[in-house]
C-alpha cells in the first residue's frame, strides 16, 4: 500500500467518524427540542387546567353566594 492510498483510507476513516459524531449530535439535539417542546405543551395545558378549574370554583362561589 502506498502513501497516497494510506492518507486517503485513513481520511474516509476519520470521515466517517466525523459523520457519525454529527449524526450522533443532530440526533441529540433532536431529542432535546422534542423534550423541551414536550415541556413547554405540558406546562401550558397545566396553565390551561389551573385556569379552568380557578373559574370553576369562581362559578361555584357565585351560585352558593346567589
Amino acid at each position: 500500500m502506498n502513501y497516497r492510498r494510506s492518507t486517503v483510507l485513513s481520511n474516509k476513516k476519520s470521515l466517517k467518524i466525523d459523520s457519525i459524531n454529527a449524526s450522533v449530535a443532530i440526533q441529540r439535539l433532536l431529542h432535546a427540542d422534542f423534550k423541551l417542546a414536550n415541556y413547554s405543551l405540558r406546562s401550558r395545558r397545566m396553565k390551561k387546567a389551573r385556569l379552568i378549574t380557578q373559574s370553576s370554583l369562581l362559578e361555584v362561589i357565585k351560585i352558593r353566594g346567589s
